[in-house]
């Protein structure tokens, strides 16, 4: 059954998606290397929660792949693929995250210094 919204189709996420997004995603830029059996990629980190990672420039990571993200600082988290679609792969990490994972910790900062960077840009760019 297709459910409407202002006479257009409303796509809905199945109970599994639902599940898998218990928690809130935050946008953030912060490079690490994803680490799989003995080979390695860099790869940019552009959203995070307690769940999982978004990545972006990743290649030849396939669904279930078990693999470990290591932030710049030497941190590494387990994780499996949950998804991959061109050079975009979402993680997901076997048990959520506290907040006061090491790897939670540094993500906020870097979220932080990236959102004040962006203001700065829009600043600079309404000024000139």
């Amino acid at each position: 059954m297709v459910k409407y919204s202002q006479g257009l189709p409303v796509m809905q996420q199945s109970a599994s998606a639902q599940a898998r997004r218990q928690f809130d995603r935050a946008p953030v830029k912060a490079n690490a290397f994803v680490h799989r059996g003995a080979s390695f990629q860099r790869a940019q980190i552009v959203d995070y929660s307690q769940g999982g990672l978004q990545l972006e420039g990743t290649f030849g990571l396939v669904k279930q792949d078990p693999i470990q993200v290591e932030l710049i600082s030497g941190v590494r988290v387990t994780a499996k693929v949950a998804w991959s679609l061109g050079s975009h792969t979402g993680i997901v990490f076997p048990e959520p995250l506290p907040p006061s994972h090491p790897a939670m910790i540094e993500l906020a900062r870097r979220a932080r210094k990236s959102r004040a960077h962006e203001q700065c840009d829009q600043a600079l760019h309404r000024a000139a």
